[in-house]
Formats: structure tokens, C-alpha cells, sequence
């Protein structure tokens, strides 16, 4: 779904989901689906994972990845080889931060050469919103895996940051 247009807005949807999907079977060896977000209910009091890359250059703005503990549990499990459950929050840390920087390499790759990526950014916690000040949501995609919900979206700097 696309908030704002963007000059590359109308590549992102399609592509940026492909390249999800592909990102988390290559990497993860996971099998993750398109899901609608109102069918996903926001569970209130479980701990949450966010991974946040800036992109600069020619387009501005950044991709966020958030996904639910148990989720964040088996993305790190699956790419560190351990047991979901032996995973620490550093490596939680590690794989969620990780993800984000190869998602903001895949959007890159959409967006032309001439962005660059900034370092992951990952915050953890039971009662937050991720938001990227003087952005606007470009595009925003929910996903499943093994039930769990997992949410991929771009925002793009508004007029007055670029």
C-alpha cells in the first residue's frame, strides 16, 4: 500500500516482497507468506524486535523489520544454528540487526546505486511504535512465519529532510 509517491514508491511493493521472502528462505531457510494486516491482531505485552537501516543519497528514508519475541527467537536460531530457545538477546540483537541491513541492501538495489546504508539500529521491548521522525510510510507489508507475524516497511524522508 502506497501512503506517499514516491519516484521509486512504485517499484517497492512487489519487489520489496519477493525480496523479503527471499531474504528469509535463502538466509533464514524459513518459509514466510503475505498476510493481511488486519487479519494480524497486535499482541498487547509481548516482548517485540525492531531492526531500523537509514538509506541516504538520492532518496532518504529507511526500512524497518519488527517481529514478535518467538519470532525473533527462531530468526536468530536459524542464523546462528543454535536452539531458538539458547539464543541470547546479544544475538537476538545480532540477527534482527542483521536482517535489517540485508533488507536495506535489497532496497537499495531498488533504489538505485547512489543510496548508502547506514548501521541497523535494533530496539526491544513490550509497548513501543517504531516511527522515523520527518518520514511518511511508503510502503508497509506483513508477512507469516510458523504463525507468527512479521512486519517490513519503508518510509521515506519527508520533502523538507531531503
Amino acid at each position: 500500500m502506497l501512503d506517499h509517491p514516491d519516484t521509486h514508491a512504485a517499484l517497492l511493493p512487489d519487489q520489496l516482497a519477493s525480496r523479503t521472502r527471499d531474504v528469509w528462505n535463502t538466509v533464514l531457510g524459513l518459509d514466510l507468506q503475505p498476510a493481511d494486516a488486519a487479519a494480524v491482531a497486535p499482541a498487547g505485552g509481548q516482548r517485540r524486535w525492531s531492526g531500523c537501516i537509514a538509506l541516504s543519497g538520492n532518496w532518504r528514508g529507511a526500512i524497518t523489520v519488527s517481529c514478535l519475541e518467538p519470532m525473533a527467537r527462531m530468526v536468530s536460531g536459524a542464523m546462528f544454528g543454535i536452539e531458538p530457545a539458547d539464543a541470547s538477546d546479544a544475538e537476538i540483537q545480532d540477527a534482527i540487526g542483521e536482517i535489517a541491513n540485508i533488507l536495506g541492501g535489497q532496497t537499495k538495489q531498488v533504489l538505485g546505486d547512489n543510496c548508502v546504508l547506514g548501521l541497523p539500529v535494533v530496539i526491544e521491548g513490550e509497548h513501543f511504535e517504531t516511527a522515523v521522525p520527518h518520514s511518511h510510510a511508503v510502503v508497509k507489508l506483513t508477512f507469516r512465519c510458523e504463525g507468527h507475524p512479521v512486519d517490513v516497511a519503508v518510509v521515506g524522508a519527508d520533502a523538507r529532510c531531503r
